[in-house]
């Protein structure tokens, strides 16, 4: 008979305790995202459930992808390289092109314009 690990779990004292290891439901996560809002799996790391909250609420397949890309790492750096990598993103969106600067700039002055010529005639 071929033994072969399939997992690992610590061994949990007391009665009604579950040891639940997210890494073991990526692929069932992978195609139902949606299910991450729900899960226990997540729900069981509050430091990683708090990342996803606030960095990838509405971005859920991203978060399931960098749970893959990380899975391999221990818990803790997974969870840093996951929250730098939401901090990261983030900021790439509060920046705002120069570009759409200059055109939300120039669409104001014409309304601004158009409103100053109405009043001088």
């Amino acid at each position: 008979m071929n033994n072969h690990l399939i997992c690992k779990h610590k061994k949990i004292d007391g009665s009604n305790e579950t040891s639940i290891d997210i890494k073991h439901y990526l692929n069932s996560l992978e195609k139902k995202p949606g299910a991450l809002n729900n899960s226990l799996a997540l729900k069981n790391i509050p430091s990683l459930k708090s990342i996803y909250d606030i960095y990838f609420k509405t971005k859920p397949r991203e978060f399931i992808d960098l749970l893959k890309k990380y899975q391999n790492e221990d818990l803790e750096d997974m969870i840093l390289s996951i929250k730098n990598q939401g901090k990261n993103e983030t900021h790439k969106e509060k920046t705002t092109n120069p570009s759409k600067v200059a055109l939300m700039t120039e669409n104001q002055l014409m309304l601004y314009n158009h409103l100053t010529i109405k009043e001088v005639h």
